[in-house]
């Protein structure tokens, strides 16, 4: 695999940050044993994908910090390639692609018991994708209603709060 990043800060106050990660997770020696009409049957994987590994991730992120007023924002996208949720590689979740945007406010104090508070907005998602954020590894590709394969990533969310800075 391979891991790559980024930070660029071209002028005071602007940040550029990124991301890559790749990752080539693939079966070499590995055989599934299933049972098929009572006998055990084994059927040799390799090659194969391993489940739920996704191959690429991105994240990009840009930020604002004004230093003088104490305030400052981002924006982040994050991507997913599609990856495979069994040994046999024939479930998997499509890709994803999911957008990020904060906003926040830093109040500096002069006390001996709190130096700082920052308050903060954010949404996620912000374009309220529908996606799969991750799945459950099965060990065959019959689907069935006793089977939960994927878990739903976040519709679009709203989050606030604060961080306080003490001593």
């Amino acid at each position: 695999g391979v891991e790559v990043s980024a930070d660029w800060r071209p002028i005071p106050g602007w940040q550029f940050h990124g991301a890559y990660t790749h990752i080539d997770a693939k079966y070499i020696n590995f055989t599934d044993r299933y049972l098929v009409n009572g006998v055990a049957t084994d059927v040799k994987q390799d090659g194969n994908d391993v489940p739920n590994v996704p191959s690429d991730v991105l994240n990009m992120k840009v930020l604002y910090d004004d230093a003088k007023n104490n305030w400052g924002a981002w924006v982040e996208s994050n991507y997913y390639n599609s990856y495979t949720l069994n040994n046999a590689n024939t479930v998997g979740i499509p890709s994803y692609w999911i957008m990020n945007v904060n906003l926040h406010k830093t109040f500096t104090f002069n006390n001996d018991w709190v130096r700082f508070a920052k308050f903060f907005f954010e949404v996620n998602n912000i374009a309220d994708k529908t996606y799969a954020a991750s799945g459950q590894v099965v060990s065959d590709s019959t689907p069935d209603a006793d089977k939960q394969l994927f878990f739903a990533g976040y519709g679009r969310s709203f989050y606030g709060g604060v961080t306080i800075g003490v001593f």
